[in-house]
């Protein structure tokens, strides 16, 4: 494994359905402290037509706690 590698291969891999509408919810849903506004779930489910919120909060938790690379 070399330093600086995030990925295999040139192109980063492609985010699915899900995914993308767990970014545009995070979105919706920001504070602006690095966190969400739990009260707007319901409504951001609803607009979206998400139909598992459980499988969004799982998704919402990775969002949350990523963690870019660092530079050393």
């Amino acid at each position: 494994m070399q330093r600086g590698v995030e990925y295999e291969g040139e192109d980063p891999p492609e985010q699915s359905s899900d995914e993308r509408m767990a970014i545009k919810a995070w979105n919706y849903l920001a504070d602006g402290n690095d966190s969400i506004d739990w009260a707007g779930l319901p409504v951001v489910c609803e607009h979206l037509g998400i139909d598992d919120p459980g499988a969004l909060l799982d998704r919402l938790y990775v969002i949350k706690t990523h963690k870019p690379p660092t530079k050393d």
